[in-house]
C-alpha cells in the first residue's frame, strides 16, 4: 500500500503534520490479527522546481484551490516541454509495525489487544491504539525528514532569504551556500549531488527560477536578490527542519541580547522562552520524539557549544554567544523569525478587533 503520511501536497515546502487515517487502517488489521505484521517504509520526494507554488502562495492567502478542468489538463501538456530541475526520492530503512508496537507497549504500559475479550476496557484499549497510532504517524514523518535531501535549489534559496542586506555578490553567495552545504551536512543532513563547478550551478538556479530571484548584471560583480521572497520561501522551508531546535534557541536568546542587552543567560529562564515557543510552534514543524524537553534542549545546546557557537556552562548553569557563533546565531533567526512574525501579525490584528 502507497499513501501520503500528510494526506495532500505540501503548500509551504515544510512537512505538514500526518494524518491518522489510512496509518490506522493499516494498524487496526494488525491489532484484529487479520495481518501478521506490516514493514513501513518513509519515502521523501523532493522537486529542484515546483510548477504551483504561484498558486500554493494564493492558497496560503486564503483563496480556495481553482477546480481543475479538461482545458487546463490539455493546456498543461506543454508545460511537459519545460525543465524543471531534477526529482529526488529517497527511501528510508524499512521497519517491523510489529516490533515498533512492541516497544512501545512495553515502554508506554499500554493495552492494545484482545479488545472482544475485555469489553469492560473498551474505551481504554480504543484509547490507546489512537495514541500508537498517533506516535506512529509522527514516527514516519520524522524519519522522512530524516531521509530527505537539500537540493540546490534550497541551498541557494535559503542563502538568500537569510542573509541580511538587499542584495548579495556572487563571491558571497559562493562562500555562503558553500557553509550552508556544510551545515546541513554536520547536522546529518543530505546534500544532493550537483556539478562541483557551484559557480555553474547557482547560475543554472537563477536560470530555473526566472524571475523569483533577480540578476544584477550591469555592475563590477554579479548581483543576486531574492524578488518574490513568498514564492521562494517552499525552497527554505525544503531544509529547515535539520534546524529548528537550535533556532528556536538562537530565537529564545535574541530578546534577552537586544532588550535587555544580557549576554549570560540563566538556563532557567532560557528554558522557560523556548519552551514558550516550541509550543507556539508545535503544529508548523515534526519534532525528534522525547518526553523529556529539558533533555532535548541541554542536548541542543551541547550541539551549538561543540560547533563553537555558544558557551554552556552546566554547573554555573549560564548560556551565552561567542564570537566565532554570530554567523550561525544571525542565520538560525532568519529563518525562524517569519513563522514568529506572522504568529505575531496574527495575534495583534485579532486583539485589534477584540
Amino acid at each position: 500500500i502507497e499513501f501520503f503520511i500528510e494526506g495532500g501536497r505540501s503548500r509551504s515546502g515544510k512537512l505538514l503534520s500526518p494524518k491518522m487515517g489510512l496509518l490506522t487502517v493499516v494498524t487496526d488489521a494488525y491489532f484484529a490479527g487479520r495481518i501478521e505484521d506490516a514493514y513501513i517504509v518513509p519515502v521523501s520526494i523532493g522537486y529542484e522546481k515546483v510548477i504551483e507554488t504561484e498558486g500554493y502562495i494564493q492558497e496560503l492567502l486564503g483563496k480556495s484551490k481553482q477546480p481543475e478542468t479538461l482545458v487546463q489538463v490539455i493546456q498543461a501538456v506543454e508545460l511537459l516541454k519545460l525543465n524543471f530541475g531534477s526529482v529526488d526520492v529517497r527511501f528510508d530503512k524499512p521497519f517491523s509495525l510489529k516490533s515498533f508496537v512492541q516497544g512501545q507497549v512495553e515502554s508506554r504500559n499500554l493495552n492494545l489487544f484482545n479488545l472482544e475479550q475485555q469489553p469492560l476496557q473498551k474505551e481504554t484499549i480504543l484509547r490507546d491504539r489512537r495514541q500508537i497510532v498517533n506516535i506512529l504517524a509522527y514516527f514516519v514523518a520524522y524519519h522522512i525528514n530524516c531521509v530527505s535531501v537539500a537540493l540546490p535549489t534550497s541551498l541557494i534559496v535559503t542563502t538568500l532569504l537569510t542573509h541580511h542586506g538587499r542584495g548579495i555578490s556572487k563571491s558571497a553567495l559562493l562562500e555562503k551556500v558553500g557553509w550552508l552545504r556544510e551545515q546541513v551536512q554536520l547536522r546529518g543532513g543530505h546534500v544532493a549531488h550537483h556539478s562541483e563547478d557551484l559557480s555553474k550551478t547557482i547560475d543554472q538556479v537563477t536560470l530555473l527560477l526566472g524571475s523569483s530571484i533577480t540578476r544584477h548584471s550591469n555592475l563590477l560583480e554579479p548581483i543576486f536578490t531574492p524578488t518574490k521572497r513568498f514564492e521562494l520561501s517552499y525552497y527554505r522551508n525544503q531544509i529547515i527542519h535539520l534546524f529548528v531546535p537550535e533556532a528556536i534557541v538562537a530565537c529564545s536568546i535574541y530578546p534577552f541580547r537586544q532588550r535587555r542587552k544580557i549576554n549570560l543567560i540563566p538556563l532557567s529562564e532560557l528554558e522557560s522562552s523556548a519552551k514558550y515557543l516550541s509550543r507556539l510552534l508545535k503544529w508548523e514543524f515534526i519534532f525528534r520524539s522525547s518526553p523529556d524537553f529539558a533533555e532535548n534542549l541541554t542536548a541542543t545546546l551541547e550541539w551549538m557549544k561543540s560547533q563553537k557557537a555558544v558557551a554552556f556552562d552546566s554547573h554555573t548553569q549560564l548560556v551565552s554567544i561567542l564570537q566565532s557563533g554570530e554567523d550561525l546565531f544571525q542565520f538560525l533567526c532568519f529563518l525562524l523569525w517569519p513563522f514568529v512574525e506572522a504568529y505575531w501579525m496574527v495575534s495583534a490584528s485579532l486583539f485589534a478587533l477584540w
